[in-house]
């Protein structure tokens, strides 16, 4: 594995769409203007060109059952996912469904872990990081523990790029003797970036994020919560990549300090129904695409912004999956740079193709079943019984 360090990482559950258009005015930084005036239905087709499904298969062993997924990584051939909640281990499936492996190593000894939280590949070496214990563990690609390796520093999360820089997101309590978020360090393991200094205004309302860095051609993108403006780090520069305008909804001063006075019932009362208009941290990105979930008092919304026509879009959320009459998505994770992800169980993807199959004449079922609905059909119908895990694959326009 080398002397490569690492600390806190994972996926995050993410949101969705519904269309309504506003060009952007003109300006030197992409503006994503959220207009909660204009919130519509969005539609799957505009911004994916296919959709998939993946049933994790838990019939041959109860090992296959799956907790959370808290990060999946497609590899090789193989699906790894990650739980660091209930399980607490990582699982290994074909690529077709398949169950081949439970990793499960809870302790103190060596190839063992305690509070594990970085969960990512890296020259086929499967590595997981082990907050309490301050370490690195490694596996080859079958989940065979090769040795523990020393983090570097104390960090949230982690990424590493396809040029081997290492990128630390921390909050302010995991590091005292700096006063900046983040820090890069080449392949080498020279310190090359230090800054994003820490938002103490936010430090009682932090979003968890388990992917705030997200790797596109022109370098990494921080993507972090109560931000107004995403910035991208290209050569080791932080350069504004994406900025949101808030329509005078947002926060201002006058809120940050009210909220140091309240009690935590009333800061709950307040993020739950009063809180102004914000980014929560959750997004997916492609080259062409922005989309993420913002909040304002009560209500949640998508933001999109196209890249390439320079159009804004805030939609309402749940996504009509309009690809092949599919069921609404909620929720939206990274899979790999061609795709994201949501998942369903095989109860009630079964439930959704049932009732849709009540909307239909049996000519139209018919034709749907050997046509858009194939895969679909055929999936919940394998699955039916299952309450396992069935991936929903998106692919990027």
């Amino acid at each position: 594995m080398g002397k490569l360090k690492l600390f806190g990482f994972a996926s995050f559950l993410v949101f969705f769409f519904d269309a309504c258009t506003v060009h952007e005015t003109k300006s030197e930084i992409p503006t994503l203007s959220i207009d909660l005036d204009q919130v519509r239905k969005g539609k799957a087709s505009d911004y994916f060109e296919s959709v998939d499904y993946l049933w994790f298969e838990d019939e041959s062993s109860e090992d296959a059952s799956i907790g959370v997924f808290h990060r999946v990584i497609k590899h090789k051939g193989r699906f790894y996912i990650f739980d660091e909640d209930i399980c607490i281990c990582f699982y290994i499936f074909s690529e077709d469904g398949k169950f081949i492996k439970k990793i499960k190593g809870y302790g103190e000894g060596p190839g063992e872990y305690m509070s594990p939280s970085v969960f990512l590949i890296q020259n086929d070496t499967i590595l997981l990081n082990d907050i309490s214990q301050k370490k690195i563990l490694s596996y080859d690609l079958d989940g065979n523990w090769l040795e523990d390796g020393e983090q570097r520093l104390p960090a949230n999360e982690v990424h590493l790029d396809s040029k081997g820089n290492e990128y630390y997101f921390s909050r302010s309590y995991m590091l005292n003797n700096t006063k900046n978020q983040v820090r890069v360090f080449d392949k080498h393991g020279h310190l090359k970036f230090v800054g994003f200094p820490y938002k103490d205004e936010f430090l009682g309302l932090n979003v968890v994020n388990r992917k705030p860095f997200v790797e596109l051609s022109g370098g990494v993108v921080l993507v972090d919560d109560y931000i107004d403006t995403l910035y991208i780090i290209d050569q080791y520069v932080e350069k504004p990549f994406l900025a949101f305008d808030f329509k005078d909804k947002g926060y201002k001063s006058k809120d940050l300090e009210r909220l140091k006075d309240l009690d935590v019932m009333e800061q709950l009362e307040f993020l739950n129904k009063k809180t102004p208009l914000y980014f929560d941290g959750r997004a997916v990105l492609s080259e062409r695409f922005f989309i993420g979930s913002f909040r304002f008092q009560e209500k949640s919304v998508i933001g999109v912004y196209d890249f390439e026509n320079h159009v804004s879009s805030t939609f309402d959320f749940g996504v009509i999956n309009d690809l092949d009459q599919g069921k609404v998505i909620y929720g939206l994770s990274p899979l790999d740079q061609e795709s994201v992800y949501s998942w369903t169980t095989g109860i009630d993807l079964y439930k959704h193709v049932e009732s849709l199959k009540r909307t239909m004449s049996k000519e139209e079922w018919q034709k749907y079943v050997k046509g858009e609905g194939s895969n679909l059909v055929n999936t919940a119908i394998r699955a039916k019984e299952s309450e396992n895990r069935v991936l929903i694959i998106f692919k990027w326009k």
